[in-house]
């Protein structure tokens, strides 16, 4: 796991412009807790969840191995799930401020943004 060698960096997010936020938050809201919810129902459902998996990458012309999905689904739930806050899979403040630091240091960014204002947390409900 690229975690062991202190590459803790988070890959997948929702995320949205600043405007499309403000035009609409109630949209992006029901769309994080959707998100949320249709994870936590795959979670509690594995076999489902994989069988529609497999559908949708047999139809996709993509190789296609049970054992495989299953393994990812449940990486998936320990990405998703754990956090030390336990809000379902609310971005970490060290994991921000590593993979800003990261960035920063190979000039990708010259500036950090503040996690307030790129981490604003939708869809506790």
């Amino acid at each position: 796991f690229f975690s062991d060698y202190g590459l803790n960096f988070p890959e997948d997010g929702i995320y949205t412009l600043e405007n499309t936020l403000a035009q609409d938050r109630t949209k992006a809201e029901a769309f994080v807790k959707a998100t949320k919810e249709g994870w936590q129902y795959a979670f509690a459902h594995p076999e489902e969840a994989v069988d529609i998996i497999l559908k949708n990458m047999r139809e996709g012309h993509l190789a296609a191995n049970r054992v495989h999905q299953k393994w990812m689904l449940a990486r998936m739930e320990d990405l998703i799930t754990i956090t030390e806050n336990n809000h379902f899979a609310d971005l970490k403040k060290d994991d921000y401020d590593q993979v800003s630091a990261e960035l920063m240091t190979t000039g990708l960014i010259k500036k950090k943004p503040e996690f307030s204002n790129f981490f604003i947390p939708l869809g506790k409900k």
